[in-house]
């Protein structure tokens, strides 16, 4: 499984942020809307290419988020409706999220329960030098 990190920067008028693979290396960059409605996340690989654009859609009971690809499809991620541990859908896909989305705390599953994906967050993060 690959390793990602991600360094997130606050800016006025939306928020930016690089994601480093395990070789500290930039692998994509995000950049989300601050005052746009609906709150949305365009996401770019190392060499500056349109990758997908996540929207958040507004007047939805639960929460919604359409991720449109570089090549035209698109999917839906939805939250289900849970009293215990926050849980989303990714319709047509067979994959599932446990947890967070927006606090970057969540497990991706598939249909079988296995784990393709685990996303944490770090509010600090010290380097520690190899020897």
């Amino acid at each position: 499984m690959k390793t990602f990190l991600v360094k997130q920067k606050f800016r006025l008028g939306g928020e930016r942020f690089a994601i480093k693979d395990d070789r500290g290396e930039i692998a994509y960059q995000v950049e989300g809307s601050f005052f746009k409605i609906p709150k949305t996340f365009t996401i770019y690989d190392a060499n500056g290419e349109h990758v997908s654009q996540i929207s958040k859609e507004i007047l939805t009971l639960l929460p919604r988020f359409e991720i449109q690809l570089r090549n035209g499809s698109s999917f839906v991620i939805r939250k289900k409706l849970t009293f215990w541990r926050d849980k989303y859908e990714f319709d047509n896909l067979g994959l599932r999220i446990e947890g967070n989305i927006w606090d970057l705390n969540f497990k991706l599953l598939d249909d079988r329960d296995q784990l393709i994906a685990e996303i944490k967050k770090e509010l600090f993060h010290l380097p520690l030098p190899i020897a």
